[in-house]
């Protein structure tokens, strides 16, 4: 009896350590999901930004200015996650399409840059 006692205090204690590990894990799950909005929110008002530059005449210095506010508002702020490694191996997922994303992030700054300078000469020799 003292057996099937201890062996049931243990499963109460392992059940309610998961549960507190699944509560931490939803918790950390609906911080990082904030977080992620309002890095959606930054990043699309940078995108309006720099649309709204690329819409008109193109000023290279204003585009470069608007690159360069992003890219300093996205690194030094605290709505980038910390990548914490996952125990299921997640891990390498994610730091896969971090770089993939990084990659395409700087695809676009440079077709960016390439169209604010062919506006730029175009712009110039309408003058």
């Amino acid at each position: 009896k003292q057996w099937h006692d201890l062996s049931a205090a243990v499963q109460i204690m392992a059940e309610v350590a998961i549960r507190h590990q699944i509560a931490q894990a939803t918790a950390e799950k609906e911080q990082t999901k904030l977080k992620f909005e309002a890095l959606k929110r930054a990043v699309d008002s940078h995108v309006l930004r720099l649309t709204s530059i690329l819409d008109g005449p193109v000023s290279f210095d204003r585009l470069a200015s608007a690159i360069q506010a992003m890219d300093v508002e996205l690194r030094h702020s605290d709505l980038m996650p910390s990548l914490a490694v996952p125990a299921d191996g997640a891990y390498n997922v994610l730091r896969t399409s971090l770089t993939e994303t990084q990659k395409r992030c700087q695809d676009l700054n440079t077709e960016m840059l390439r169209i604010a300078e062919a506006n730029e000469e175009l712009h110039t020799s309408l003058r």
